[in-house]
C-alpha cells in the first residue's frame, strides 16, 4: 500500500456509480467510481506495451496514451491526472490518497532514465539555463533522486484540492512507473484501486445555486471522473426551469468612468456585444463597492486587489453569471492614475527567486476561488506541488488551482482615446464579418534560431561548450508541428526559417529543413500583407521587438575555426524579425491573431510594447509575455515551454473553435511541468476581446431560456429566435440547427433539429422540444445542446433530467400549433399557463401511454 497524506485518515464505505467512460487515452481508469460518506474509490488499470527509447541523455519509458512529466532534473515519467468531484462541505486540508492492492510488473533489464532538461531564457544577451533553484543538480540530474537507493516516486499518487465556481474537486496525479536509480530497475503499476479519503465538516450547505450557475456544469462535468455525484454532493438549482426566463449578466467590462464616458466608440461596443447575444454590464471605480462598482483604491496594487475582490464577490451571484471579463484601462502594474488605471497584478511565479522575477498578469483575475498568497509571505503566485522542494506554497489547499471561474482579456488604454476607439471599432467589424473568411484559415510561421549546438554561452567565451550538438534549437521542429496542426484543421501554412550562417552545410549554423522563404523581416512583411488569420512566431524578444540570432563568423578566440559557436566572443549577430515600428505597415482591415513566442513582447509598462502595437494595427488579438518566458533546448516537443503556449492556443482556436480568451484559459490551465511552466502560464496575457474567435459571426441565436429540467419519460420546450433579421438573396433566410454536445444519451431533441427563419419571423420564438426517455436508474442526467448556424453566434441550452420517471398511469398530453413559415412544431403541455391557445390555432391532442 502506498500512502501520501495531506491530513488524517477516515474510514470508508462505498456505494457505486457507473460511468460511460473516464480517463485519458490509453484506458488507464476503470469505468466505475464508488462513493461513501468520507471516501471515493476508482479502479485503475494501465495496459498496453511498454515503450523504451534510448536517448543520449538517458532512457525514456512510455505507456500508451500518457505524456511524460517534465520537471527539471527529475526523471521523465508517464503521468495522468484524475479529477474527482468532492462534497460541498469537504475539509480541503483532509485529503489523502492511496493505491490499494497495487499490482506491479517488474520490467526486465536495466534503465538509466533521462532527466527533464532545464528551460532557458536570454538575459542581457547571455543564454541562461533555469534549474529552478535546485542546488543539488549535477550533470543535469537532481542527486536527491538519482543518488538515492529507493524507488522514485515513493508513492504512485498525490492529490491537490481545487475549486471551480462552487464545486470542489480533488486533482489526483498518477505516476504508474517507478524507477530505482541505484539498482537501475523499473516497474509498472498495472492495476489497483485508487482511494481518496476526506473529512466532511458537517457544515450547513450553502444552499441551492442559481440556475445560471448550472449552465457552467456541462463543460466542467466533462473534466470529472464522477459527474454523476453532483446531486448527491450539492443542492439542486434554486428554481424550477420553467420559471427561468431572464438571461443573467455574462459579460463584464471593467474600466473607469473616464474611459467609459470619454471613448466615442464605447456605447457602440456595448450595443455590439449585446447584439451578439451577451448580457453586458460596465463596472467602474467607486467610493464604495456595489453591484456595478469596485472600490477605487489609492495604488495600482490596491486597485488590482479591489477588482479581484469585486469579481470574487459577484461573478456567480445574481444577476451575474459571468463568463467573459474585458479590462479596458491603463495596465501599468505599479504606477497609479485614479482616472485610468486598470492594472495588471504583480505575481512571483518562481518559487526559488523573487528578485527581478516578478510577472504582471491577468490570470490573477480569472482564478477566483482561492488565495493567490496562500502562504502569506507577500509574494503572490508562487508555484508549489507535492514534489516541490519548496512545498505547496500558494498552491496549497485554498490557494491557486488553475481552474478559471471567468475568462479574461484586455484592451490597454495608454491615455490615447483615438487608439482605443480604433481598436474597438476594428473589433466590432471583425466580429460582425460573417461573409467569406477564407483568409482567416491561413497560418504564418516565422521561426528563428534560439541557440546553436555546440555552443559556448559564457561571456566572455572560454572555449568550452555549454550546449551540445543535440541541444541546438533551430525553430524548425516547432514550425513543423504547428504546420502539421494547421493542415489537420484545413489551414494553409507559410513557413520562414533561418537560412543564413557562417557554414553552408545543413544543421551546422542553420536548419536543413525546407521552408517557403528565408527568415527575414522584409519577407515576413511581404507575406503578412497577403492576409493571414493567425500568425505565430518564435524568437528572442524585448518589449518592442522580436529578433533572430545568426552565427555569422567562427574566427574569434579562444578557438578560431572550431565549428563551435562562441556567442560571448561576438561570433553571433542579431537581426530584427519584427518590431513595433513596423506594425503600422500591416493591413488593419484583415487583422490577425498573433501568438508571440518571445520574451517581454507584452511588457505592460511600455505603451509601445509589441503586443499592444499589433493590437493597434495589424492584429485583432495577441498573446504576449509581460516578462521573460522560457523554452527547452533541442528539438521541440509539447510540454510546459513557451512554444507550447502558442501551440495549444492555436489548437484550441483553430481546431476546437474556441474564442481567444477560452483558448488561452485552457492553455494556462493544462500545461504540465513545474516552476518554469507556471511562469510561462502567468507571463502570457491576452490583448483583445476574450470572446473574439477566428470564425466570427454577424448574427446571434437568442434563447428563451438556457436551462430547463424534464422528468424521466417527459418533454420540455425552449424557444429559439434570432437577434437580427437574416440576410441573403433572393430570399433572406437563416436555418439554425440543434446539435447535442454530449451528456446523457437518454435526453434528445424530439422536434425537428433544424429551424428556418425568414425576414418575417426572425424575432418570434420557435419551439424546440426535448425529451427524456424512461430511465432505469434514479440518477438524473444532464445534456447540453448547441443552437448554431454558419455566420451566427451560437447559444447553448442545458437540459437536466429530474430524478424519477413519470408514473406509468399518467398520460402525457401535448399540442401542436401551426407556424406560418415553418413545419408544425411541438410544445410541452402548458402547466404554468404561460402559453395561450386561441381560435387561430390548430390544436391536436396527443395521448401517449408511458411504458
Amino acid at each position: 500500500m502506498f500512502l501520501f497524506p495531506r491530513s488524517g485518515m477516515a474510514a470508508w464505505l462505498f456505494c457505486t456509480f457507473l460511468l460511460p467512460a473516464i480517463g485519458a487515452a490509453g484506458g488507464s481508469l476503470a469505468s466505475e467510481v464508488r462513493a461513501g460518506t468520507d471516501a471515493l474509490s476508482v479502479d485503475i488499470r494501465f495496459e498496453g506495451a511498454v515503450g523504451v527509447s534510448r536517448e543520449a541523455a538517458g532512457d525514456l519509458i512510455q505507456l500508451p496514451g500518457l505524456p511524460l512529466r517534465n520537471v527539471v532534473a527529475e526523471p521523465q515519467l508517464p503521468w495522468q491526472e484524475v479529477v474527482l468531484l468532492l462534497p460541498e462541505d469537504v475539509d480541503p486540508d483532509s485529503l489523502m490518497v492511496e493505491v490499494v492492492g497495487a499490482e506491479w510488473e517488474e520490467l526486465s533489464g536495466e534503465y538509466d532514465l533521462a532527466p527533464a532538461p532545464p528551460t532557458a531564457t536570454l538575459v542581457d544577451g547571455v543564454l541562461i539555463p533555469d534549474w529552478e533553484g535546485k542546488t543539488s543538480v549535477v550533470d543535469g540530474r537532481d542527486r536527491r533522486i538519482y543518488g538515492r537507493a529507493a524507488y522514485f516516486p515513493a508513492q504512485p499518487a498525490w492529490v491537490q484540492f481545487s475549486r471551480y465556481r462552487h464545486w470542489n474537486t480533488a486533482d489526483v496525479t498518477l505516476l504508474p512507473v517507478a524507477w530505482h536509480p541505484v539498482e537501475r530497475r523499473a516497474r509498472v503499476l498495472r492495476a489497483g484501486t485508487l482511494v481518496l479519503h476526506f473529512r466532511r465538516l458537517a457544515l450547513k450547505p450553502r444552499g441551492p445555486a442559481s440556475p445560471a450557475e448550472h449552465s457552467f456544469w456541462p463543460d466542467f462535468a466533462a473534466t470529472l471522473a464522477n459527474p454523476g455525484h453532483r446531486d448527491e454532493f450539492y443542492a439542486p438549482a434554486a428554481a424550477p426551469a420553467e420559471a427561468i426566463t431572464a438571461v443573467p449578466i455574462n459579460y463584464a467590462i471593467i474600466t473607469t468612468d473616464l474611459v467609459a464616458r470619454g471613448c466615442p466608440a464605447f456605447s457602440d461596443f456595448l450595443a455590439h456585444q449585446r447584439a451578439r447575444g451577451f448580457v453586458v454590464e460596465v463596472i467602474s471605480e467607486g467610493a464604495v463597492a456595489d453591484a456595478t462598482h469596485y472600490l477605487s483604491g489609492a495604488s495600482a496594487n490596491q486597485r488590482a486587489d479591489n477588482i479581484r475582490a469585486w469579481l470574487k464577490a459577484n461573478y456567480n451571484q445574481p444577476p451575474y453569471a459571468l463568463k467573459y471579463v474585458l479590462f479596458i484601462g491603463h495596465p501599468h502594474p505599479t504606477t497609479f492614475n485614479a482616472d485610468s488605471s486598470v492594472p495588471m497584478k504583480i505575481t512571483y511565479p518562481l518559487s526559488y527567486q523573487h528578485e527581478d522575477k516578478e510577472c504582471p498578469c491577468d490570470m490573477y483575475f480569472a482564478d477566483l476561488s482561492g488565495d493567490w498568497d496562500r502562504d502569506g509571505d507577500g509574494f503572490p503566485g508562487e508555484w508549489g506541488s507535492a514534489s516541490s522542494q519548496y512545498g505547496w506554497q500558494d498552491f496549497a489547499a485554498g490557494g491557486i488551482d488553475r481552474k478559471f471561474e471567468v475568462v479574461v482579456g484586455r484592451i490597454p488604454y495608454y491615455n490615447n482615446m483615438a487608439d482605443l476607439e480604433k481598436i474597438l471599432r476594428k473589433t466590432m467589424r471583425y466580429e460582425n464579418a460573417y461573409y467569406e473568411q477564407e483568409w482567416r484559415k491561413k497560418l504564418l510561421l516565422p521561426a528563428a534560431i534560439l541557440n546553436f549546438g555546440p555552443e559556448d554561452t559564457d561571456n566572455p567565451a572560454d572555449g568550452v561548450a555549454n550546449l551540445s550538438y543535440n541541444s541546438r534549437t533551430y525553430g524548425d521542429s516547432w514550425a513543423a508541428k504547428m504546420k502539421q496542426l494547421g493542415t489537420a484543421y484545413g489551414f494553409s501554412s507559410f513557413v520562414l526559417l533561418e537560412k543564413q550562417g557562417v557554414y553552408s552545410e545543413p544543421e551546422v549554423s542553420f536548419p536543413s529543413a525546407a521552408c517557403d522563404l528565408p527568415l527575414t523581416q522584409p519577407n515576413i512583411e511581404a507575406e503578412w500583407k497577403k492576409y493571414y488569420g493567425f500568425v505565430a512566431w518564435n524568437g528572442h524578444g524585448s518589449s518592442t521587438s522580436t529578433s533572430r540570432l545568426c552565427w555569422m563568423r567562427d574566427d574569434l578566440p579562444p578557438n578560431p575555426g572550431d565549428r563551435m559557436c562562441q556567442r560571448g566572443s561576438g561570433e553571433t549577430s542579431w537581426y530584427t524579425l519584427w518590431s513595433s515600428t513596423y506594425c503600422p505597415r500591416l493591413p488593419d482591415d484583415h487583422p490577425s491573431f498573433v501568438a508571440q513566442v518571445a520574451c517581454d513582447n507584452g511588457y505592460p509598462e511600455s505603451s509601445s510594447n509589441l503586443g499592444y502595437s499589433l493590437l493597434k494595427n495589424g492584429a485583432i488579438g495577441t498573446i504576449s509575455a509581460s516578462r521573460m518566458s522560457n523554452y527547452n533546448y533541442g528539438a521541440w516537443s509539447f510540454g510546459g515551454n513557451n512554444g507550447s503556449v502558442a501551440y495549444e492556443f492555436y489548437r484550441r482556436m483553430a481546431g476546437y473553435r474556441y474564442a481567444a480568451g477560452d483558448a488561452l484559459a485552457y492553455t494556462q490551465g493544462n500545461l504540465s511541468g513545474a516552476d518554469a511552466m507556471w511562469k510561462n502560464c502567468t507571463v502570457n496575457n491576452l490583448y483583445g476581446d476574450p470572446s473574439a474567435a477566428l470564425q466570427t459571426v454577424g448574427n446571434a441565436v437568442v434563447l428563451e431560456k438556457t436551462y430547463l429540467t424534464v422528468s424521466g419519460s417527459g418533454c420540455g420546450v425552449f424557444g429559439v429566435k434570432l437577434a437580427a433579421a437574416p440576410s441573403g438573396y433572393p430570399i433572406a433566410s437563416q436555418t439554425v440547427t440543434i446539435e447535442c454536445l454530449g451528456g446523457d444519451p437518454d435526453i434528445c431533441v424530439r422536434s425537428a433539429t433544424a429551424v428556418t427563419f425568414l425576414s418575417s419571423n426572425w424575432n418570434v420564438f420557435q419551439d424546440v422540444i426535448v425529451e427524456a426517455a424512461p430511465d432505469a436508474d434514479a440518477v438524473p442526467g444532464v445534456t447540453r445542446f448547441r443552437v448554431c448556424a454558419p455566420g451566427v453566434a451560437y447559444a447553448d441550452v442545458t437540459v437536466q433530467e429530474k430524478e424519477g420517471n413519470v408514473p406509468r398511469d399518467l398520460f402525457e398530453f401535448a399540442w401542436y400549433w401551426g407556424r406560418s413559415e415553418t413545419e408544425f412544431s411541438l410544445a410541452h403541455v402548458d402547466y404554468n399557463g404561460d402559453r395561450q391557445v386561441n381560435e387561430a390555432d390548430l390544436l391536436e391532442l396527443l395521448a401517449r401511454w408511458k411504458k
